[in-house]
């Protein structure tokens, strides 16, 4: 990558597709890009030319969260239990968060788009309006999430009245969450991007480094034979038969072979040894 990509905090969709034609040398088009980005192979991001209205989420443990029982309007279902305080979330590391009610403006920002909710929507339309193909409607309900570079979540709100001071009990409470509503798509300032470091990443792992295999490390093969010798000494099987075992169970499997175990094998019990 050039010292002026790698200067700049984003790149559009032609700077990116241009980028990856040359270190891939083969043509990539805007619309290969935001099918990464679909797919999840790329990470996208989102540039706020102006300033967000948005909810945050922030970090919670089960025992903090409190519910509140609704009657059930059905009769003889058991009431509804609403978290107390805003919606609850959980994130794919099975973090739980919460989203606070209280509306805050951020400035203009890169924000990276997680692709689980609305702002998938607006990626798919993007990628179709590229290829000449559907129509994408607008996600109903879900909203649009945000994650800032610090790893920060947000939920993207927008107004949906006016505000009128005789529904508050606070008059100077400009921003009333119930004047707001989930984001349906990104606002028209926004522009789909692409990060220098999202694009290094995907060709990380796409081609690796100077196309070359990666090998171990003298640490990482002292580390790999280690656990190997630990876990051969606390098996309490002889050697002999848990070689009998992998040979029956993975007999077409590469590498494993009856002299090649057991030169692995020895070579873990000197390196525990000596370690």
């Amino acid at each position: 990558m050039s010292k002026v990509l790698k200067a700049k905090r984003w790149l559009v969709l032609q700077e990116a597709a241009k980028h990856l034609s040359s270190a891939l040398s083969e043509e990539v088009a805007v619309a290969d890009v935001l099918q990464l980005g679909l797919e999840r192979h790329l990470g996208l991001s989102a540039r706020f030319v102006k300033s967000c209205q948005v909810q945050a989420f922030v970090e919670v443990q089960p025992d903090e969260i409190q519910y509140e029982a609704i009657p059930s309007l059905v009769p003889g279902r058991p009431d509804l239990a609403i978290p107390v305080g805003g919606e609850i979330w959980t994130d794919e590391l099975g973090q739980i968060r919460q989203k606070r009610e209280r509306v805050v403006w951020l400035e203009p920002q890169i924000f990276d788009l997680p692709m689980l909710w609305a702002e998938r929507s607006d990626v798919e339309r993007a990628y179709q309006r590229e290829i000449g193909g559907i129509e994408v409607a607008e996600a109903v309900g879900e909203g649009v999430l945000l994650q800032s570079l610090d790893g920060r979540y947000f939920s993207l709100v927008e107004r949906w009245r006016e505000r009128d001071s005789s529904r508050t009990k606070d008059p100077w409470l400009f921003n009333d969450p119930d004047d707001f509503q989930p984001a349906a798509r990104l606002p028209q300032h926004c522009r789909i991007v692409v990060r220098p470091s999202s694009l290094e990443a995907f060709l990380r792992r796409s081609i690796g480094s100077d196309n070359k295999p990666t090998t171990l490390g003298e640490r990482e093969r002292t580390n790999l034979l280690n656990t190997i010798g630990a876990l051969l000494a606390d098996s309490g099987k002889k050697e002999s038969a848990i070689i009998s075992s992998i040979l029956e169970r993975h007999r077409d499997v590469p590498g494993l072979k009856e002299r090649t175990l057991q030169e692995r094998f020895a070579e873990a019990k000197r390196s525990l040894r000596a370690s």
